[in-house]
């Protein structure tokens, strides 16, 4: 029994394997880190580096292909 509750219970809370503090009931935590984990991994739609979710917005401001695609993709417009 103290197996199956530790190791594989689906109940049982499990840390998020992408290191994002999260703790999630281990029959979720697949889903959790395909789409909801802000560090899952994701391609560029520009150059295809993979890198974590929360640093794709950071990642355009400096992506050489996107600059290359749009120019004026790096210019920020404050609306007020």
């Amino acid at each position: 029994m103290e197996h199956h509750v530790s190791e594989e219970c689906p109940k049982r809370l499990r840390e998020c394997d992408l290191k994002c503090g999260g703790k999630y009931l281990a029959e979720e935590l697949e889903q959790h880190m395909a789409r909801d984990c802000h560090r899952r991994p994701v391609p560029c739609q520009y150059c295809k580096q993979q890198l974590p979710m929360k640093d794709l917005q950071d990642h355009y401001m400096g992506c050489d292909r996107l600059l290359e695609c749009a120019p004026t993709a790096n210019k920020l417009e404050v609306k007020n």
